[in-house]
């Protein structure tokens, strides 16, 4: 702000105390004199100057930011062409603003021109979304501009910031790519890959596709610069050759399969991930395991098998001359409905207990043919697939399907590195990680037991029971893109903000450690590709999730308090596994008693081919009900249908269907609360993590905001 100080200043305004304290105020550079505050917005040019950029009672709040209209109206009249220009911020939907540009100029200029100037010499969240030429500016009768007359944007206006047009050929595959998954069209140059609902599963989808196109990009450098415009530039040609033939010989175990030897004791063996697809044609047998055949070759992971001895665990790859996979046909054509259920629930449940870890093969098919078109029934073992493994699996199952189905050769998109190599490369890892101390700290942290109804001493699958936290359409597309800009959030952010509130009124607990799953596939830390591997790469990992006792900013405050909880997590929570797998000595094994799993926005099978769909038939029971529940709350969920659902497991023996019921309640009641904080803010607030300084924590960062306030 633009302050006058010295001899020739005013006494004040005449009559007018209040008014007078306010804009003539002591002056911090000359101790015992007072300066006057003018209101008006200006800046130090390197030359000693001072630019002026308009009046301090133009700043608005749009899009999140606090902004200053006159430096945008500074730089819009220094465009070629421009004669006059200012800038408004205008509502142009039910509730939400966006800035709007009006403006006069000479000759041919576009709206799109002038946008492009703004870019490069601004943020892009300063750069107006709605351009409108006036043949003059509104005045008023003593010839200031009169703002009230000003159009509204939405009859006049040409939006840039809804489509911007690639200009390069990386441009456009990376917006084909981003249109295919994100499943948003058009999507321009500008658009943010986060706002349009993007999260770490669909990043790995699109660094998938690029690599399929022989492009290269790193999921970091996506979420470091998530427009297409920013990121372009880090994409490029791929330039290592990934050996393409069969991965043979020992496998060493991954973190997580260590863990699953470790923790599941019972029926190790009936442990899966399955799906049960349906088509209305008939599915021809023999085209099936052809590709099934190609699919499980090409998927070295698909042929891993597992024995142990002694306690000594061994993985190993089999051969492509053994059985890849079992596969049944049952001609099920004069069975009713309800007898068909029953007969393919029947199978479904034979095949999901009949895998054999030590001989293999650890896949298991079954095609049911009905009056109303075939069912196709997939099992593979948990300790081969994972979430992420399933969409590539059935992407290709899809392309190779289709492929057969014309005539032609199956062909899949080139193998990424091995899950061999990957656990290789995790293994030399841990012995130069130094992240240790981090996981040590974590590792201390007392666990206070949760409440529960009754004491057990094992809980069994058979004994699990359900509760489903819904959330709607207008809930979940405000959690997926418009809630995010006032704290820089993500939406796990958020999701776990609700939990810690939701816990804590039902436990009475202040804080508490929860184990969080993350896809595992973080490829800058040891320098590989594994975005189109099979395997279970799953990282679980502890976080202390913080306890707020300022009542007064109690929302605000535990939003920052997760959100920098987690930001503080080295590598996304992989290292905690590894340590635990190959350096377990230094690191001591911390339980939670609650497990929680955001898997992200589940694709439509309709999005990938019209020839399957998912089957309402049941595909039997993944995991042994004689299996053991580890977790007191087991919590997962995901996007399905453009709505957010998450499952509350917990075990009958231990808790009443009404106590479980009220802490979903709360969670639902909490989530809802956080999205209307989030909504009702209009400037950002920022965490430690929003910047570049290493070592501060929230109470250092807000030290410094009020010392700049208390200055400038």
């Amino acid at each position: 702000e633009l302050c006058i100080a010295g001899a020739g200043l005013a006494r004040g305004y005449w009559n007018r105390p209040e008014l007078t304290r306010e804009k003539f105020v002591d002056n911090p550079f000359r101790p015992g004199t007072k300066m006057y505050k003018t209101g008006d917005l200006a800046r130090w040019l390197p030359n000693g100057e001072i630019e002026y950029l308009g009046r301090l009672d133009h700043q608005v709040k749009v899009r999140g930011y606090r902004i200053e209209l006159g430096e945008i109206e500074a730089a819009l009249v220094k465009v070629a062409g421009i004669q006059e220009a200012v800038v408004a911020a205008r509502e142009v939907e039910a509730g939400i603003k966006d800035l709007c540009a009006y403006y006069t100029k000479q000759g041919d200029l576009t709206a799109g021109e002038i946008r492009q100037a703004l870019t490069e010499r601004m943020p892009g969240y300063m750069v107006p979304g709605y351009f409108v030429e006036l043949a003059e500016m509104p005045l008023t009768p003593n010839g200031k501009l009169d703002r009230k007359r000003l159009p509204d944007p939405r009859g006049h206006l040409q939006r840039e910031n809804e489509y911007a047009a690639p200009r390069t050929q990386v441009e456009e595959r990376v917006i084909a790519v981003w249109e295919n998954v994100l499943g948003v069209k058009p999507i321009g140059v500008d658009d943010s890959f986060l706002h349009l609902g993007g999260d770490s599963i669909k990043a790995i989808q699109v660094v998938s596709q690029l690599m399929r196109e022989g492009l290269c990009l790193q999921v970091k450098d996506l979420f470091s610069n998530p427009t297409v415009r920013s990121v372009a530039p880090f994409v490029t040609k791929a330039s290592r050759t990934i050996v393409q033939g069969p991965v043979e010989g020992e496998l060493v175990l991954a973190p997580v399969q260590r863990w699953f030897f470790e923790n599941i004791r019972v029926e190790k063996h009936h442990f899966n991930q399955s799906l049960l697809l349906h088509s209305l044609e008939e599915l021809d047998d023999q085209r099936l395991k052809a590709v099934l055949g190609e699919l499980v070759a090409h998927h070295d992971a698909l042929r891993l098998v597992f024995r142990e001895e002694e306690g000594l665990i061994t993985a190993n790859h089999r051969g492509l001359d053994e059985t890849l996979f079992d596969f049944e046909s049952h001609d099920l054509l004069d069975l009713n409905s309800e007898a068909l259920k029953t007969q393919i629930e029947n199978v479904a449940n034979r095949m999901q207990n009949s895998i054999d870890l030590a001989a293999g093969p650890m896949v298991k098919v079954a095609r049911f043919r009905t009056s109303n078109g075939d069912h196709l029934l997939l099992i593979f073992h948990h300790l081969i697939v994972d979430g992420v493994s399933w969409r590539i699996l059935l992407e290709d199952f899809v392309t190779g399907w289709e492929q057969a189905s014309r005539g032609e050769a199956i062909r899949f998109p080139a193998k990424t590195d091995s899950y061999q190599t990957w656990n290789q490369a995790l293994q030399e890892h841990a012995m130069r990680a130094n992240d240790l101390p981090y996981w040590q700290s974590v590792a201390a942290t007392v666990i206070r037991p949760l409440p529960a109804d009754r004491k057990v001493s094992v809980r069994k699958n058979a004994r699990s029971r359900t509760l489903t936290a819904n959330f709607s359409a207008d809930q979940t597309a405000a959690l997926l893109k418009d809630v995010h800009g006032v704290y820089q959030t993500e939406i796990n952010d958020l999701l776990l903000t609700a939990l810690a509130i939701a816990v804590r009124e039902w436990s009475g607990h202040e804080s508490m450690v929860v184990q969080l799953e993350g896809h595992g596939r973080e490829d800058a830390l040891v320098g590989l590709s594994v975005h189109r591997t099979v395997g279970w790469f799953t990282s679980m990992y502890p976080v202390v999730l913080p306890a707020v006792n300022d009542e007064h900013e109690y929302i605000s405050r535990m939003i920052k308090e997760v959100k920098e909880t987690l930001r503080r997590i080295p590598h996304k929570g992989i290292g905690y596994g590894i340590l635990r797998a190959y350096r377990g000595n230094e690191l001591q094994e911390i339980r939670p008693e609650i497990s929680f799993n955001y898997l992200g926005q589940w694709g439509d099978l309709q999005e990938m081919t019209s020839s399957f769909s998912k089957s309402t038939m049941s595909p039997g029971e993944a995991v042994s009900p004689q299996g053991e529940q580890l977790f007191k709350l087991d919590i997962n969920g995901g996007v399905s249908d453009g709505c957010l659902r998450l499952d509350f497991q917990y075990c009958a023996d231990e808790y009443d269907d009404q106590t479980i019921a009220k802490l979903v309640a709360l969670y639902e009641r909490s989530l809802q609360l956080l999205i209307t904080h989030c909504q009702s803010k209009d400037s950002v607030e920022f965490t430690p993590s929003d910047f570049s300084a290493k070592g501060l924590d929230l109470e250092d960062l807000e030290d410094v905001f009020d010392l700049i306030d208390k200055n400038f």
